[in-house]
């Protein structure tokens, strides 16, 4: 199973790099600042930054709530 997972989480950082990776980062940061936030896109967007995320988990805890402030939204991380 760890070798299937591996392997999508590959092939999802196919064609992204440290710009694509901010722009998803922006846009997630913007939709949470809506009134009513697209939940779904939210979700997309953040399974196309797993892999970014995942690289600087090694990092201290605030420095990456600092990068990615969404994963402070229990409703996102739970999901």
């Amino acid at each position: 199973m760890w070798d299937f997972f591996q392997i999508m989480l590959e092939l999802e950082v196919v064609g992204e790099d440290d710009h694509s990776y901010q722009v998803h980062i922006n846009a997630i940061k913007d939709e949470l600042r809506r009134r009513q936030p697209d939940i779904p896109i939210i979700m997309d967007r953040m399974r196309r930054t797993l892999y970014k995320r995942r690289e600087n988990m090694g990092n201290p805890t605030e420095e990456v709530m600092e990068m990615f402030p969404f994963l402070r939204v229990p409703e996102l991380v739970s999901s």
